[in-house]
Formats: C-alpha cells, structure tokens, sequence
C-alpha cells in the first residue's frame, strides 16, 4: 500500500545490497599492495596496487577524502576521491 514493494528485501530498483567488509579511516595511510575481497571504503591514503580477489564480486568504494597513489584492479569501482594511476 502507499508505494511499498511487496516483495521483502528487494528495493525500488532492485539494487543489490552493498557490504563493506573493509574500512581504511581518514586517519590510515598504507603503503604497499592490498589484496582483498567483499567490500573496500577507502576514507584514508593507500600507496600501491589495490586487487580484488580474482572471480570475485568485490567492490571498491572511494570516498572523496580517499586517495590512491597506484593502480585499482576489480571489478566493481566508485571513485569520488583521487586516484593517480590505472583503474
């Protein structure tokens, strides 16, 4: 009634529900590789490559304090911050 889905759990647009296992904080600077898998927030600073797990559905989430001094390798990526190298 009134505009509600009938089917629960599914949204209006039928967006999947996003995870994010991982937070890197606006306190954090990492320096080196990152491999991971799930869902990536990146507030902070990350210098080197940033891997999903290869076959994965994993998601990468940039915010616009988030910095990445490298390369950004997965499937699924959302940059609102900076990104100096290959995505």
């Amino acid at each position: 009634m009134w505009g509600k889905s009938k089917q629960k759990g599914k949204g209006r647009h039928n967006s999947p529900n996003i995870h994010f296992d991982t937070l890197v904080s606006s306190k954090t600077q990492i320096e080196g590789d990152l491999q991971f898998s799930g869902g990536l927030h990146i507030d902070g600073l990350i210098r080197g490559t940033i891997r999903a797990e290869e076959d994965s559905e994993a998601i990468v989430r940039i915010s616009d304090i988030g910095e990445i001094d490298g390369d950004v390798i997965a499937p699924h990526i959302i940059v609102n911050g900076t990104v100096h190298g290959d995505v």
